[in-house]
């Protein structure tokens, strides 16, 4: 009896683990132009319109300031008073549109009439 449950529980966990991979990767050489209307950040990545996935570190390229309605709406988690908050795509809810050029690594994401630049991770190339 055991070894069945041992076995049925291991069965459950692969496709638990199958059914978590989802979405086609954001890569550096994809071009993409869409509007993404919901986006869910699970496990370290976000996926995008149930479609498109990328990493939810994914950080905003910004010189001394940030739009305020991110740290406002953006969920931002802090782990103390002293904690730096550095922006990246997890904290970005949708809807907005996102751009993105074949061969780089920046992408765009145009909301609240703010276009935030956004740089892929490395292992995403």
């Amino acid at each position: 009896m055991i070894k069945k449950f041992k076995y049925i529980a291991l069965i459950f966990m692969f496709l638990q683990c199958k059914k978590e991979e989802k979405g086609i990767s954001i890569t550096y050489e994809m071009y993409l132009n869409i509007d993404v209307k919901h986006s869910l950040n699970k496990r370290g990545i976000v996926y995008l319109n149930d479609k498109y996935s990328l990493s939810s570190g994914c950080k905003l390229i910004y010189k001394d300031s940030f739009p305020k309605w991110i740290k406002e709406h953006g969920n931002p988690i802090y782990l103390s008073k002293s904690a730096k908050f550095y922006p990246a795509i997890r904290h970005i809810s949708a809807p907005y549109h996102l751009l993105k050029k074949s061969n780089s690594l920046l992408f765009k994401i145009i909301k609240n009439n703010d276009t935030l630049k956004f740089k892929l991770l490395k292992n995403e190339k």
